[in-house]
């Protein structure tokens, strides 16, 4: 099987699960309009994708997936990918969910947000993000889900003690683009996001492929 059919099979085993994801955008709604910043909002919901992305390897441990995946031949490394590629689609896909949100907001409530600077935010927190889910998908690989999920509360706990100042940071770091080029934010952040994820891949993939089941 091919890398981007693990990844059908991820979505498949989580789509029973897709209305329970759905509190995570509407609490970082209403915080955001509690805290009257539709770009912490942003973050909180483009920051918890990674969160969304560790779903396959819970269901995966629960139901024993992970041997029958890793029966077929040559899966290990395509499994691994495939989870990869997985956190990629949802970072984006919730990214992008995110600015639409913010935006119908903005025309019904009036507060600030500005589509440029939605869109660079989600841009240059990708790195971040990417970090954050290689860190801890190294761990899933090595411990599995059960083990390593405790550590996994560690940066959502960040995100939203921090999300603001992160925020008001990236915000006032955008505000004069003509000292600082969106083309420079957008190669630069998308460029060490997907290193830091490439590297995380290649050490997970060792991991995965020692592991006994």
């Amino acid at each position: 099987m091919k890398s981007n059919n693990f990844v059908k099979l991820d979505f498949y085993t989580v789509k029973p699960y897709f209305k329970s994801m759905m509190f995570l955008p509407v609490i970082a709604l209403i915080i955001g309009l509690v805290m009257k910043n539709l770009y912490f909002m942003i973050i909180m919901i483009a920051g918890y994708s990674w969160m969304i992305s560790t779903y396959p390897f819970s269901i995966g441990e629960k139901f024993n997936l992970d041997v029958m995946y890793s029966a077929l031949p040559g899966s290990r490394k395509r499994i691994v990918n495939a989870r990869y590629l997985y956190f990629i689609l949802l970072y984006w896909v919730a990214g992008i969910m995110s600015i639409c949100i913010a935006y119908v907001v903005h025309l019904l409530t009036g507060l600030e947000f500005e589509i440029l600077q939605g869109i660079l935010i989600v841009i240059s927190v990708f790195p971040l993000a990417s970090l954050i889910a290689g860190i801890f998908y190294c761990a899933m690989f090595k411990f599995g889900y059960l083990k390593a999920r405790f550590v996994n509360l560690i940066p959502i706990v960040l995100i939203f003690l921090g999300g603001e100042l992160l925020s008001t940071f990236v915000k006032e770091s955008l505000m004069d683009i003509d000292q600082i080029s969106p083309a420079f934010i957008i190669t630069i952040s998308i460029v060490v996001g997907i290193l830091i994820l490439y590297i995380s891949k290649i050490i997970s993939q060792k991991i995965y492929q020692k592991k006994d089941f």
